[in-house]
């Protein structure tokens, strides 16, 4: 998969007022404080144009070769996960709201 971070920086810098977003981002695969960093930095550079989805993904193969990380299974074990990418962000974005 694709970081969509870098393409969506090139839309930012062609455009003034579309919404930029991306599809669901599995929040295990990158370090929370790495993806909020990129994410939060492209939402400022393009004028909080940015919209996240952010989940835990679904399909196994997805998850084949990452080492150390575990598939949930049920919504009850994702939500650490999930939390801790969201305090994570809420960090990053300075009390702004998050898009």
């Amino acid at each position: 998969m694709h970081d969509p971070v870098a393409p969506l920086a090139y839309v930012a810098a062609c455009t003034d007022r579309i919404t930029l977003g991306t599809a669901t981002i599995c929040a295990p695969f990158t370090a929370p404080a790495l993806l909020a960093k990129a994410l939060t930095s492209l939402d400022v550079l393009s004028g909080g144009r940015l919209v996240v989805g952010l989940g835990m993904g679904w399909l196994l193969e997805e998850y084949a070769g990452r080492r150390g990380v575990v598939r949930a299974t049920s919504g009850q074990q994702s939500k650490p996960t999930i939390g801790r990418a969201c305090r994570t962000f809420d960090r990053f974005c300075d009390g702004r709201p998050r898009t």
